[in-house]
Protein backbone atom coordinates (compact mmCIF):
# COMPACT_ATOMS: atom_id res chain seq x y z
CA UNK A 1 0.00 0.00 0.00
CA UNK A 2 1.69 3.26 -0.94
CA UNK A 3 2.20 6.43 1.42
CA UNK A 4 1.29 9.76 0.20
CA UNK A 5 3.54 12.77 1.52
CA UNK A 6 1.98 16.01 0.22
CA UNK A 7 1.25 15.27 -3.13
CA UNK A 8 3.32 12.49 -4.01
CA UNK A 9 2.83 9.10 -3.64
CA UNK A 10 5.79 7.20 -2.16
CA UNK A 11 6.21 3.42 -2.50
CA UNK A 12 6.23 1.80 1.19
CA UNK A 13 10.17 -0.13 2.14
CA UNK A 14 8.62 -3.13 2.63
CA UNK A 15 5.73 -2.83 4.71
CA UNK A 16 5.97 -5.99 6.91
CA UNK A 17 2.10 -6.46 6.91
CA UNK A 18 -1.16 -4.32 5.93
CA UNK A 19 -1.30 -1.17 8.12
CA UNK A 20 -4.46 -0.93 10.13
CA UNK A 21 -3.37 -0.86 13.66
CA UNK A 22 -1.25 1.44 16.14
CA UNK A 23 1.44 -1.90 16.45
CA UNK A 24 1.10 -2.37 12.41
CA UNK A 25 2.24 1.42 12.26
CA UNK A 26 4.94 1.39 14.73
CA UNK A 27 6.24 -1.76 13.02
CA UNK A 28 6.57 -0.14 10.13
CA UNK A 29 8.19 3.42 11.71
CA UNK A 30 10.56 0.67 13.39
CA UNK A 31 11.61 -0.56 9.80
CA UNK A 32 11.94 2.59 7.97
CA UNK A 33 14.44 3.72 10.42
CA UNK A 34 16.32 0.71 10.44
CA UNK A 35 16.49 1.68 6.85
CA UNK A 36 17.24 4.89 6.79
CA UNK A 37 20.03 4.61 9.31
CA UNK A 38 21.60 1.34 7.56
CA UNK A 39 21.38 3.32 4.09
CA UNK A 40 21.61 7.02 4.89
CA UNK A 41 23.23 6.93 8.36
CA UNK A 42 20.42 9.22 9.90
CA UNK A 43 16.76 9.33 10.19
CA UNK A 44 14.75 11.90 9.15
CA UNK A 45 11.60 12.99 10.95
CA UNK A 46 9.11 11.39 9.23
CA UNK A 47 5.39 11.60 10.51
CA UNK A 48 2.90 7.89 9.81
CA UNK A 49 -0.37 7.86 10.24
CA UNK A 50 -3.23 5.84 9.48
CA UNK A 51 -7.03 7.61 8.58
CA UNK A 52 -9.87 6.58 6.85
CA UNK A 53 -8.03 6.53 3.50
CA UNK A 54 -5.15 4.69 4.70
CA UNK A 55 -1.70 4.79 5.69
CA UNK A 56 0.16 8.24 4.77
CA UNK A 57 3.84 9.67 5.51
CA UNK A 58 4.96 13.20 6.51
CA UNK A 59 8.79 14.81 6.41
CA UNK A 60 9.28 18.13 6.00
CA UNK A 61 11.36 19.50 3.12
CA UNK A 62 14.24 20.90 5.84
CA UNK A 63 14.62 21.92 9.40
CA UNK A 64 17.61 24.47 8.74
CA UNK A 65 16.22 26.59 12.21
CA UNK A 66 14.28 26.15 14.63
CA UNK A 67 11.13 27.62 12.90
CA UNK A 68 11.39 25.33 10.68
CA UNK A 69 10.91 23.15 13.17
CA UNK A 70 7.99 24.23 14.83
CA UNK A 71 6.57 24.53 11.49
CA UNK A 72 6.72 20.78 10.94
CA UNK A 73 5.51 20.12 14.10
CA UNK A 74 2.63 22.46 13.61
CA UNK A 75 2.08 20.73 10.11
CA UNK A 76 2.00 17.42 11.63
CA UNK A 77 -0.89 18.24 13.83
CA UNK A 78 -2.54 19.71 10.77
CA UNK A 79 -2.28 16.68 8.65
CA UNK A 80 -3.64 14.27 11.84
CA UNK A 81 -6.35 16.82 11.86
CA UNK A 82 -7.33 17.08 8.39
CA UNK A 83 -6.68 13.00 7.77
CA UNK A 84 -8.80 12.27 10.59
CA UNK A 85 -5.51 10.00 12.02
CA UNK A 86 -6.51 7.21 14.10
CA UNK A 87 -3.16 6.15 14.83
CA UNK A 88 -0.31 8.03 14.77
CA UNK A 89 3.99 7.72 15.11
CA UNK A 90 6.84 10.08 14.76
CA UNK A 91 9.79 8.23 14.03
CA UNK A 92 12.50 10.83 14.68
CA UNK A 93 16.71 10.77 16.03
CA UNK A 94 17.28 12.56 18.71
CA UNK A 95 20.86 12.79 21.21
CA UNK A 96 21.64 13.40 24.38
CA UNK A 97 24.48 14.38 26.15
CA UNK A 98 24.33 13.78 30.08
CA UNK A 99 26.40 15.33 32.75
CA UNK A 100 28.49 13.69 35.49
CA UNK A 101 27.64 14.44 39.54
CA UNK A 102 30.91 16.71 38.71
CA UNK A 103 30.27 18.79 35.97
Amino acid sequence: MPFRSGLTTLSPVQPPRKLETLDDLLAQAEHYANYSMRNMGRLPPTLFLIGPDGPMMFMPESLADDGAKDDFATNARLVCIAHAATAVVMALEVWAKFAKPEE
